[in-house]
């Protein structure tokens, strides 16, 4: 019997959601780092105003004036002030887990409320990331061709990696030494002492001195022009062919995409792939907008470029997408993705549907209209009740009663977020 280990236990995605999900409560929002703020100056206001009630009824009766003072201290107590954020952010990332949306950090709802800008990774995000191999062309013995490919694929994480394994038979027979990962372009490792090269068009050629491939090339456009992924391979002398691969798209993309763009967003792809791969998904997902042949350092670039003038959410899976997921005001990942990229990115998906974009802004949408609704009633009731009490109005029996009562308001308040998610 022969093992193989790819990973640690502690590398598992299992363990690398478990770790997401401790991180989560540290990282407050914005929000809630401002009612921090204030409560200490709302207490330090508490005790003067009792002081004051206690200074004021003071002359005319002690029994009045102690009563008065004890009631202001107990109506004003911060208890659903200090609720109602945190509470809203606990109901909600619980909300969240049951759609299976994993928030690692609270910060997210302060940018997913602004974001103006989506922008979509093709391969694994907006495609099912499902690849299936459709020509192979190449001038050296055809199985053998695969088998390098499938060799060297082996040890990377890109997404096309499965679908390639799945066209070859033998690729376990060839060991792979020196192997590299550039990310964007391609793969390297060196088989039966020779150098060979993975990736697209543009790194092969970067990486030698070739000549006598134009023919390859001009039947890859072919293949590109139905809407197709061309994988070359080469070995340190020639170039030695491609395999033509393509993905489908995701069942809910286009609906998807309506709805987003119907909601206002301007939604844009980036992806590493040819102009006309983009283009025939972004016809099939009626988005206008998108960018090609954009390495990990274009892509980031772009990010930066676009965040200037708009808050951006960015959706992707892959190693490639990780520098502009990091980027981006806020992020989803899949966890059907790359560790990288969950790692990077500010929300992680557990389910690959697309409809997480959307499930995903409707409940930072419901958990910031709780948050507001909740400080206005925190605000209204102390304003309200606190004047009567130092009036002497109130009795601290009465006020015992109403603060717990204004805490309870508070946390159904934010518990009414699961019903209207």
């Amino acid at each position: 019997i022969e093992f193989r280990v790819e990973k640690l236990l502690g590398d598992s995605t299992l363990s690398t959601i478990i770790d997401m999900a401790k991180n989560t409560q540290p990282n407050n929002s914005k929000l809630v780092a401002l009612v921090d703020k204030i409560i200490p100056y709302f207490v330090g206001s508490t005790l003067a105003l009792s002081l004051l009630t206690f200074i004021f009824w003071f002359p005319s009766s002690f029994e009045m004036a102690l009563l008065a003072s004890v009631s202001v201290l107990i109506i004003t107590c911060p208890c659903a002030l200090g609720l109602a954020t945190p509470m809203a952010m606990a109901v909600s990332s619980g909300v969240g887990a049951s759609k299976r949306i994993l928030f690692k950090n609270h910060k997210s709802f302060d940018h997913l409320n602004k974001v103006t800008t989506i922008i979509l990774d093709k391969t694994g995000t907006l495609t099912t990331g499902k690849f299936s191999v459709n020509n192979v062309v190449s001038n050296i013995d055809e199985n053998y061709f695969i088998d390098i490919i499938a060799s060297l694929e082996y040890l990377s994480e890109h997404p096309i990696r499965n679908s390639i394994l799945n066209h070859s038979t033998n690729y376990n027979s060839l060991p792979v030494a020196n192997f590299k990962t550039y990310p964007g372009l391609g793969i390297s490792g060196t088989i039966d002492n020779g150098k060979y090269l993975v990736g697209n068009l543009d790194f092969i050629l970067k990486s030698g001195d070739y000549s006598n491939y134009e023919d390859l090339v001009n039947t890859s456009l072919l293949d590109e022009g139905l809407g197709r992924t061309c994988i070359w391979c080469a070995s340190d002398k020639d170039v030695l062919g491609f395999m033509a691969i393509s993905d489908t798209i995701k069942p809910d993309a286009k609906a998807v995409i309506g709805k987003l763009k119907a909601k206002g967003y301007n939604i844009c792809i980036i992806s590493g792939d040819k102009n006309n791969v983009v283009k025939n998904v972004a016809d099939l997902t009626g988005i206008d907008s998108y960018y090609s042949s954009k390495t990990p350092a274009e892509k980031l670039k772009l990010i930066t470029t676009i965040t200037k003038d708009n808050v951006v959410l960015m959706v992707g899976d892959g190693v490639n997408d990780a520098p502009a997921l990091k980027k981006a005001n806020v992020s989803i990942s899949f966890s059907s993705g790359s560790d990288l990229a969950a790692q990077s990115s500010d929300i992680v998906s557990l389910s690959p549907d697309l409809k997480v974009i959307l499930d995903t802004l409707s409940l930072a949408n419901t958990t910031n209209r709780t948050i507001k609704q909740n400080i206005v009633f925190s605000l209204f009731y102390n304003i309200t009740l606190v004047p009567l009490a130092m009036m002497g109005l109130i009795t601290p029996l009465f006020a015992a009663i109403a603060m717990p009562i204004s805490s309870i308001i508070v946390v159904t308040n934010a518990a009414l977020i699961k019903l209207k998610s």
